[in-house]
């Protein structure tokens, strides 16, 4: 299988998975095209048009309303996430390997979902500190792609006992943070990088 037929296939099914929980394309698609031996910037570039495209059409299923938590999410997690992808892309842009940051924020998510505990007492401190962990999403999902197993622990905790709340919650921040991510690409990358 040639490099452009297996892109495809990993943008098509991790969508598909995105479309169906909420999050997946980013999750996945972020750490397998890395391992493949894409540049960051080109990761971001195959995954964040599919990936917003999705999020807004779950969001408009449900309404665009500008409800207090999404207000925070504008307020907060947005710039923060347009300051994670400066940093990863022009500070840290060949002095770190990224890779090393999708790890560690892998393994953190992977650790908080396996243990209940630890999950019970994040959704707590979440709850009374909600503006900071918006910012940490933002940040970690600006450096990485991969703030949305973060955000579904975020909004999980605000939105504990209803599932749909959490998931249109969920699109929103993830299509404001991906469209954020993608304008910080243009405005970093030089003309002649797209030529």
């Amino acid at each position: 299988m040639g490099e452009t037929a297996a892109l495809a296939a990993i943008v098509l099914t991790y969508s598909v998975v995105q479309s169906v929980f909420g999050v997946g394309l980013l999750v996945f698609g972020t750490p397998t095209l890395l391992l493949m031996g894409f540049p960051f910037e080109d990761v971001l570039a195959y995954l964040l048009p599919c990936s917003i495209a999705i999020s807004f059409l779950q969001v408009a299923e449900t309404g665009f309303s500008l409800e207090p938590v999404r207000k925070l999410f504008l307020l907060i997690a947005a710039p923060c996430a347009c300051l994670g992808t400066v940093v990863a892309l022009v500070v840290l842009s060949g002095t770190l390997d990224i890779r090393a940051i999708v790890g560690a924020v892998l393994l953190a998510t992977a650790i908080v979902r396996i243990f209940p505990a630890i999950q019970l007492r994040l959704s707590r401190l979440i709850r009374n500190r909600l503006r900071f962990f918006l910012g940490g999403v933002g940040i970690i999902h600006g450096l990485s792609n991969l703030g949305g197993g973060l955000l579904t622990v975020v909004v999980g905790a605000i939105y504990d006992r209803d599932k749909r709340e959490t998931r249109r919650h969920i699109a929103f921040g993830y299509g404001v943070m991906g469209t954020i991510q993608l304008a910080t690409l243009f405005a970093t990358r030089s003309a002649s990088d797209w030529s």
